[in-house]
């Protein structure tokens, strides 16, 4: 599943959100897209990206609500893994060599490093610190998104293109084999007790 949500965001001193069209000539825009990727099929293994945010005017540029969450909707149990990573796009979708680390954009995460939430493994992906049975969603991850740009300088070199931010969720079948064959780049001993316990469980 695939699909896009587009805010634009326009730059004058502040920063303003407005429901303006793409082809703004004077906007950078806030995209969104998922990839759901899965790579260990024994059974059926769905899932699903779920987001959820308001489209509001004049936003202030502190605090974007945009909440992330994956639903199975698989007919088994499943382990989930998930990146994610900003970018620059210019209006065409081409890469821009913009700034997108967290100097610039700011991503809030929540229910990170709890017992029934979100382990980040150092590896570039969240896992998920539960089996996701059939049917079932996760904690949100990802609850927003904040633009650092308060000078108006800087601003203008980011003006007309766009932030996107890719979600790539991975599901494997709950079991050991499955996640050690398919995530064999697991090296922190950490998130591979958490799995192991899971499998068994």
């Amino acid at each position: 599943m695939r699909f896009k949500k587009i805010l634009i965001i326009s730059t004058v001193i502040v920063l303003v959100i407005t429901s303006t069209v793409y082809t703004q000539a004077e906007s950078f825009g806030f995209n969104s897209k998922d990839t759901a990727t899965n790579n260990f099929v024994v059974s059926d293994v769905n899932i699903e990206i779920e987001e959820k945010f308001t489209t509001e005017d004049n936003w202030s540029g502190l605090f974007k609500e945009k909440e992330v969450s994956i639903k199975n909707l698989s007919n088994t149990d499943v382990l989930l893994r998930v990146n994610i990573t900003p970018r620059w796009e210019d209006k065409n979708g081409n890469a821009v060599a913009l700034d997108a680390s967290s100097n610039i954009v700011k991503l809030k995460f929540e229910n990170l490093n709890t017992d029934t939430g979100w382990i980040y493994g150092d590896d570039g992906y969240y896992y998920y610190n539960s089996i996701i049975k059939t049917g079932d969603s996760t904690l949100p991850l990802l609850a927003g998104v904040e633009l650092n740009i308060v000078d108006e300088n800087i601003a203008e070199m980011y003006r007309g293109n766009n932030l996107t931010i890719d979600v790539k969720s991975e599901c494997v079948q709950a079991s050991k084999d499955a996640y050690v064959e398919t995530w064999a780049n697991i090296n922190n001993p950490t998130i591979k007790s958490i799995l192991n316990n899971l499998c068994i469980r």
